[in-house]
């Protein structure tokens, strides 16, 4: 899996809104961290790490772009980095 730059211009996060045709890689309301596009991705598609802890793209439709307070981000990227039990 790779991991985003540290790069204040791009918006880290993205809560699921919509997750049809995607159930299983998607939950709705829950927070997605967001890596950097690849070169041939589609502009109006977001690159998330999803359920499978993968990165894919998927509609930028289906979510709602996030900037959190800097204190909020540190705590989510605790989260984030946490190993899945």
């Amino acid at each position: 899996m790779r991991r985003r730059k540290k790069n204040r211009a791009v918006t880290p996060y993205a809560l699921c809104i919509g997750n049809e045709g995607n159930e299983v890689s998607l939950e709705r309301r829950k927070l997605y961290q967001i890596v950097e596009p690849e070169p041939n991705d589609p502009a109006d598609w977001i690159r998330v790490v999803d359920e499978s802890g993968e990165d894919y793209i998927y509609p930028a439709a289906n979510f709602v772009l996030l900037t959190l307070p800097e204190e909020i981000e540190e705590i989510v990227e605790e989260t984030f980095a946490a190993p899945v039990v």
